[in-house]
């Protein structure tokens, strides 16, 4: 009859502080009645995730404001949270020193015999575990949950002095025992539906080989174990979708695993459980759900397949590390491929944020990653792996013209010949792949416009590998006829080609609006830079026999670039393109300074004449090209 009574009262004192809470809003005005707001109209394009599963409470309802705070009376004001909250959490840290301090003092003096105080410190830990889950019942949610944490820090504490200090039992008997007292807290907080309380219980048996641990102990039972508690907590915490909990397993599994058995995770046991660990996180949080944990788990299996020392192992093992790395990155795929939001036309159709890290990274990873694991049959073709990724992602996405998809299979198809070969066959295959993927693009059977996202990219990086990276080392003969001229005039044409094949009226999506122009730029720039370095090349193996032959070189460069001023802005008309006659008079300004600047203090006799009559023939010549169209534009 107490317990009965002591009930209806506490039903009593809630129905009075919903009322008192009712009247204070009444008097402000706040619950008047509201227009629902019209419906949103759903987005012809957008991210969809599949809806998470529903988490399985126990009969406790979860731990919400009303409930666990039923106890208290007032606002949840900072005096509120010291109150019920920082003075619990003070308490039970304090609690569970003063057992530790208590333990060790009873240590040194010699008080009661180690067994009972271990014994002592067991019980004392139940007994609390057992008051707390009491008070859980009776509505003290977050109360009883610390009153049950202290519990089982003083039998943590009682099992570490048995197996540490006192050696009364065996450390691998103590961290079993350890164990099982998380597996306890596990099942309460599993009970009353209190995350915290599972996530003490998960540090709890992370710590057991830490505060016990065993020399002798081998690193793939350290491994097993791990393995045991951290892909039960994170299915614990995916049942009951508890993110901060899983979170805590997926970073204690692999932080544990890879700073206590680093040295194993090279070999199959050590492949196994990095594979575990990170297949687990990607189909826990497919989605996306749970971001962060989704980027760690994968980051952390990427970065063991990539430290492990790899060129030191047998085939077999090799092989099994490269089937790890295939499965990662092939669930990736798929889950990309299963999620049809991103088979738009349309680049933004990507998610943002973690997730297009992660569809970007991860076959990036696989490339990078693959060719140190291969065994020896495979080591001269590191190609073999990034272009077996653009296979899978063109074939994801082709059939359906997904931007995304098609994009990253050129990118992949680029990283496959910078890995496999180098110099100007990289300069001369990345050319061809933006000219392929323009074509591919504006083609109206293909219709694969991701093509146009990367081809400038990829023409820009050609550039750069043709006159930063192919031109160290040249041959001091062969001006204009070398295997470097060759390659330059593939990449003007397949540049200047691409650039015609990418008419105005072509969709463009994302960033490359402008790519077209950019095409052109680095057309006309390859033809400014690439000729100037032929004519010096071509006059420099002449000096020696010709005695003016610098003189007519700084001629020949200068009525080049004025040439060259000229092509373009005749472009840029032609065109109707600003940025491209913009840059011919960019040129033309270089070529009148080098003239005034240089050709006037360094050149003599005619060829100082001929320098300023090309200079005088070709801006009287755009110049009149320029009044022209102004006459024709004001006719208009």
């Amino acid at each position: 009859m107490t317990e009965d009574r002591e009930a209806i009262e506490r039903l009593e004192r809630r129905v009075e502080h919903l009322e008192t809470i009712v009247r204070t809003l009444l008097s402000r005005g706040e619950l008047t009645q509201q227009e629902a707001p019209p419906p949103r109209a759903e987005p012809l394009v957008s991210w969809s995730p599949p809806e998470p599963p529903p988490a399985r409470r126990a009969a406790v309802a979860p731990d919400t404001p009303a409930e666990h705070d039923a106890d208290e009376s007032g606002t949840n004001d900072l005096e509120q949270w010291v109150g019920q909250r920082g003075l619990l959490i003070v308490g039970v840290v304090a609690l569970v020193a003063a057992g530790g301090f208590f333990l060790k003092y009873a240590f040194d003096r010699g008080w009661i015999s180690p067994w009972l105080r271990v014994v002592g410190a067991a019980i004392a830990g139940i007994g609390l575990g057992v008051w707390g889950d009491r008070l859980i019942v009776q509505g003290l949610r977050r109360y009883g949950a610390g009153i049950i944490a202290a519990g089982a820090g003083l039998v943590y504490l009682g099992i570490w002095a048995a197996g540490g200090p006192y050696a009364l039992i065996g450390r691998q008997l103590g961290v079993a025992l350890l164990t099982g007292v998380t597996v306890a807290v596990a099942l309460l907080a599993l009970r009353h539906g209190i995350e915290e309380l599972a996530m003490f219980a998960v540090i709890g048996a992370y710590l057991a080989p830490i505060v016990l641990p065993d020399q002798a102990a081998q690193p793939p039972l350290l491994l097993a174990y791990l393995e045991v508690v951290g892909l039960g907590a994170g299915v614990l915490a995916y049942h009951m979708s508890w993110q901060r909990c899983f979170d805590v397993a997926l970073l204690g599994y692999f932080g544990l695993g890879m700073s206590l058995a680093w040295g194993v995770l090279g070999e199959p046991v050590g492949l196994l459980f990095v594979a575990a660990g990170g297949i687990a996180a990607l189909v826990a949080t497919a989605g996306p759900r749970w971001p962060e944990a989704r980027a760690f788990g994968l980051a952390a299996a990427w970065l063991s397949l990539l430290l492990r020392n790899a060129p030191y192992q047998d085939t077999g093992t090799r092989l099994l590390a490269t089937a790890v790395a295939v499965a990662l990155a092939g669930i990736v795929w798929w889950q990309h491929r299963a999620v049809t939001a991103i088979h738009s036309p349309a680049l933004d159709s990507l998610p943002e944020g973690t997730e297009s890290v992660i569809f970007l990274a991860s076959p990036l990873a696989f490339a990078l990653v693959s060719p140190l694991q291969f065994p020896g049959a495979l080591q001269s073709w590191p190609a073999l792996a990034p272009a077996v990724a653009a296979v899978a992602y063109s074939a994801a996405g082709w059939p359906r013209r997904s931007v995304p998809h098609v994009a990253l299979a050129f990118g992949l198809l680029a990283l496959a010949a910078y890995v496999q070969w180098h110099g100007l066959v990289v300069a001369l295959a990345w050319s061809g792949l933006a000219l392929c993927a323009v074509a591919v693009a504006v083609d109206r059977r293909l219709g694969q416009p991701g093509g146009l996202v990367v081809a400038p990219g990829l023409a820009a990086l050609a550039f750069g590998q043709l006159f930063l990276m192919a031109s160290q080392g040249r041959e001091p003969q062969g001006a204009f006829v070398d295997s470097w001229a060759f390659v330059l005039y593939f990449y003007v044409l397949a540049t200047a080609l691409s650039a015609w094949l990418w008419r105005q009226d072509t969709p463009a999506p994302g960033w490359a609006g402008h790519g077209r122009t950019v095409l052109w730029v680095l057309a006309g720039a390859a033809i400014l830079s690439g000729g100037s370095i032929e004519l010096h090349r071509f006059f420099a193996a002449w000096e020696s026999r010709w005695q003016a032959a610098r003189l007519a070189g700084d001629l020949a460069l200068s009525a080049y670039w004025l040439l060259c001023a000229a092509a373009l802005v005749r472009t840029g008309f032609r065109l109707e393109q600003k940025a491209v006659r913009s840059a011919g008079l960019g040129v033309a300004g270089l070529a009148i300074l080098k003239v005034a600047l240089y050709d006037l203090s360094t050149l003599e006799a005619l060829y100082r004449v001929g320098s300023f009559f090309v200079l005088a023939l070709i801006t009287l010549a755009v110049a009149y090209a320029y009044s022209r169209r102004a006459q024709a534009m004001s006719r208009r």
